[in-house]
């Protein structure tokens, strides 16, 4: 279990004792993750199986609580009776004496919430999976009567593996005989986070296993959009909006998301309980479908696997820094629908370029980078130590790069020069927030390189440097003479990268949305590059929307 940050006024609990270095039983607490309205969670160690664990021990002040310690109670009796992949198993429970806790599974990433506010929103297929893993969890829970009733990012954790763990029961109600559940959630008292809370919570009405479909609609919104749908100065004003207002259409956020999907979501944000999907199993009914219709995702195995093809690994620039280069190994590839990424790639580019010739110059399978697009395990290092790894990286990368300019082999030179330039370009561009100086610096040099190569990637990465500073013009102007330049002399138009690809389409994406507020005309022959890039298997598929052009001065 991770820990999750409270929304709301910044009101400390009684008890903000560390506990670190103590021990309760068997498990010694390590270290604090975070601190609640109920109590403190440590991350800790059982001694007698040497395994990591999460405690939730439930502040001293409520211990003394009737009331606190039966809701403490029911969170742990909900959490024994779901036993499913998707949630944060329960291994033990203690409330015989003081301090009461009880020990959960520990889940090693990091909460949906985080994930979010450092990527943005995932692309179609770990969107869709988290979807999935979710839902399922949500599934068993309403077969069993219990309701969650705070479904939110910060109560979705992520594994590196892309494995959805969902947490926090403790505003849970089960529907089934409990003679106590009626006195632990009073009838008025709104329980819940307003950013993703129900109608019926809002209005202090009954709820039950639909109030949770609308939390996961509002879940699934943030995080395909990258924003919730309503949002406001205080959690009155957003409480209210779930109540009296509809959200922005989702296709209008996203348009190239299928139409289907944002269909669902909307269903999902039904303000009425009877008009939303009646069950997490019809959710997952129309998710199977929608995979199973939608190119580029390929039917359940997005929802399972989230595996990019594996390519030759790229060599580890802190390896390199380190003083031990060493050649890339290779692994197999695995089998699947996407290892025709070279041949479907030159095929779309060539569509998109009217026909002219491309080069299969250092175009191969994109090398797996599973630190870029997947959630990543919980920072319990220092700043100093993440910055270290970052200037090590950089170091590593333009070590490599001078490495490719030295003389000889200058063919395998050119194919590795022209990847290790893409990786330190990216690793700008993927900090939050980007390092745009070191990014425009690095692209603006390469677009001075007597090597083509080079300086086409220069160009492409100079489009994107003012892409994100919301300068679309000038984005859009280098980006067609990208696309000129491949016409003339074969160039590849996108890169051999497929990180390389997404963080490309998301600048276009800027410059749509930049143009749409700017009033300014988008290039429609920017809208059929895109489309072709969109047909690259691992991208988003995508029908480009018609961008209104500037009007005429009369």
């Amino acid at each position: 279990m991770q820990s999750n940050h409270p929304e709301g006024p910044p009101h400390p609990p009684a008890d903000v004792s560390d506990r670190s270095g103590q021990t309760l039983g068997d498990f010694v607490l390590l270290r604090q993750l975070g601190a609640g309205g109920m109590g403190q969670v440590y991350l800790a160690e059982q001694a007698s199986l040497k395994r990591r664990v999460a405690v939730k021990i439930l502040r001293s002040d409520l211990a003394s609580n009737e009331i606190s310690r039966k809701r403490f109670r029911a969170e742990a009796e909900a959490v024994a009776r779901l036993s499913h992949a998707n949630i944060v198993q329960l291994y033990q429970f203690h409330d015989e004496t003081t301090p009461h806790y009880m020990v959960l599974e520990y889940v090693d990433g990091r909460n949906l919430r985080d994930y979010l506010a450092r990527k943005g929103p995932p692309d179609l297929p770990l969107a869709l999976s988290i979807i999935w893993q979710v839902t399922s969890a949500l599934q068993q829970a309403a077969e069993l009567g219990i309701v969650h009733r705070d479904i939110k990012p910060e109560n979705i954790l992520l594994t590196k593996k892309g494995e959805v763990k969902v947490a926090d029961f403790g505003l849970s109600r089960m529907l089934l005989a409990n003679s106590d559940a009626k006195h632990l959630t009073q009838t008025g008292i709104t329980m819940g986070t307003p950013l993703y809370m129900a109608p019926e919570q809002v209005e202090g009405k009954p709820t039950d296993h639909r109030t949770d479909i609308y939390s996961l609609g509002v879940t699934c919104y943030h995080l395909l959009a990258g924003q919730p749908p309503f949002e406001g100065e205080n959690a009155f004003a957003v409480a209210l909006q779930h109540v009296q207002r509809e959200p922005v259409p989702l296709e209008a956020m996203r348009p190239d998301l299928p139409p289907a999907l944002c269909a669902l979501v909307h269903k999902m944000l039904a303000k009425k309980p009877e008009d939303r999907p009646q069950s997490a199993g019809e959710i997952l009914r129309q998710l199977k479908l929608l995979t199973e219709n939608t190119p580029g995702t390929p039917g359940e195995v997005a929802l399972s696997a989230l595996n990019l093809p594996l390519a030759p690994n790229p060599i580890d620039p802190d390896d390199v820094y380190a003083g031990t280069k060493t050649a890339a190994t290779s692994r197999p590839p695995r089998q699947g629908g996407w290892l025709l990424w070279p041949a479907l790639v030159v095929g779309s580019l060539a569509l998109a370029l009217g026909g002219g010739a491309l080069t299969a110059m250092a175009l191969r399978p994109p090398p797996e980078e599973p630190d870029a697009d997947r959630p990543e395990a919980p920072n319990s290092t220092t700043l100093e130590t993440l910055l270290g790894s970052y200037k090590r990286k950089e170091r590593g990368y333009r070590d490599l790069i001078e490495e490719t300019e030295s003389p000889g082999k200058e063919r395998e030179n050119l194919r590795r020069g022209i990847q290790h330039r893409i990786d330190l370009g990216l690793l700008y561009l993927d900090q939050v927030p980007r390092d745009l100086d070191r990014a425009e610096e690095l692209f603006a040099a390469q677009m001075k390189s007597k090597v083509r190569e080079y300086e086409h990637i220069g160009r492409l990465g100079m489009a994107m440097v003012h892409a994100f500073r919301d300068e679309p013009e000038q984005s859009n102007q280098l980006l067609l003479e990208s696309l000129a330049q491949a016409r003339e002399s074969g160039l590849q138009a996108m890169g051999p990268n497929l990180r390389w690809l997404r963080m490309l389409l998301s600048a276009m994406d800027y410059n749509k949305r930049n143009c749409q507020a700017q009033k300014l005309r988008y290039p429609p022959e920017l809208l059929a590059y895109e489309a072709a890039l969109r047909r690259v298997p691992g991208v988003p598929p995508v029908t480009p929307p018609s961008i209104p052009e500037k009007p005429r001065q009369p």
